[in-house]
């Protein structure tokens, strides 16, 4: 639907939940915006990456930077590497400076998009709570 409204193109990867539990194993209880979340940060980035040179784009961003809850300055270490690895730029963005993450909930409530209230890992529904278990 956002890619059909903004006459873009939807790269979907396949979902591998088995993969990512491999790769956050040794790090699967840390606390929200530890070394799970870093983990989880490098593989949505060099997913993105290999999309954009498969694509041929030059450069990559995230809308990772969009959470009030997530390390910006991590988010950017991380892609700034990935892009280094990739010969890619790494545009550093701060989607919720100036406004921009009540933006984002009010263009996407205006369009109908749902909105989680967790990144989407298991751990992340753990921690926000039986409410959101019971719905």
């Amino acid at each position: 639907m956002i890619a059909e409204k903004f006459g873009g193109d939807l790269i979907v990867d396949a979902y591998r939940p088995v993969e990512w539990l491999d790769r956050v194993r040794g790090v699967l209880l840390s606390p929200e915006g530890g070394e799970r979340c870093s983990s989880c940060f490098r593989a949505q980035i060099e997913g993105a990456a290999k999309a954009a040179v498969a694509e041929r784009c030059e450069a990559l961003s995230t809308t990772l930077s969009i959470s009030p809850h997530k390390d910006v300055g991590v988010i950017d270490l991380i892609g700034e590497e990935i892009c280094r690895r990739y010969r890619l730029k790494w545009l550093y963005r701060i989607w919720r400076k100036s406004g921009g993450f009540a933006l984002a909930v009010r263009r996407s409530t205006e369009m109908g998009l749902y909105r989680q209230r967790y990144c989407g890992c298991v751990m992340s529904i753990r921690e926000e709570g039986t409410e959101l278990m019971e719905r």
